[in-house]
Order: C-alpha cells, then sequence, then structure tokens
C-alpha cells in the first residue's frame, strides 16, 4: 500500500506496486504494477451497458470455506456492517456535530 512517490514528488519509487496499480492496470494496461499471486487489495472489472436513470448491483462475498449459497444472508449481513460503521462515525465525530460536516468528516476518513 505504498504512495506513488515517483507520480506524486517526482521521486522513484522503491519497487513496483503502489496504491494506484489496479488503476494504471486496468486504464493503461500495465500488468507490471499488480501481483497476481499475493497482496491486500482486488478489484473486479465489469463491464456492462446501464441505461440512463437504470441501475445495477453486484454482490461479491469473500470466504476462506466452501459456500454453495453465499448470498443466502448477504442483505441482512450488509445492512449489519453499514450498522456498525453509522455507530463508529457517529462516536467519531462526537454529539452535536451536524449532519453535513459528519458526511465530510466520514469522507475525510475513507481518503
Amino acid at each position: 500500500n505504498e504512495t506513488n512517490t515517483e507520480k506524486c514528488f517526482g521521486v522513484a519509487n522503491n519497487g513496483t506496486c503502489k496504491k494506484d496499480g489496479i488503476n494504471d492496470y486496468i486504464v493503461t494496461g500495465d500488468k507490471s504494477t499488480v501481483k497476481s499471486d499475493n497482496g491486500t487489495k482486488v478489484a473486479g472489472h465489469y463491464k456492462h451497458d446501464i441505461p440512463a436513470n437504470g441501475s445495477m448491483e453486484i454482490k461479491w462475498r469473500f470466504s476462506r470455506k466452501d459456500n454453495t449459497k453465499p448470498f443466502t444472508d448477504f442483505d441482512e449481513i450488509f445492512a449489519k456492517r453499514i450498522e456498525e460503521a453509522d455507530e463508529f462515525f457517529d462516536a467519531v465525530a462526537g454529539e452535536g456535530v451536524p449532519e453535513d460536516e459528519k458526511r465530510v468528516q466520514r469522507q475525510a476518513f475513507a481518503g
């Protein structure tokens, strides 16, 4: 999860895989910017035509176990994770912080 110092600061990088490697692979096709055997990042690359005012939902579930019905409780678990995240960010923001400021803070934490 290294910063691409060459792009950001004009200083030579240490190693090949940087935070923007997935982007570089998808946009330019440069396979040297990603590893396929190990790492801490993953990306799905889907190409679909979605009509105006349309929508599309993609569900992923990562597991080390075989699961013949991986999405049976997906919506329930996803809703629970949203609830947990909301509780966390509410606690971080503290009481009395306006909702708009909470949203800005949450986005800032996300990077």
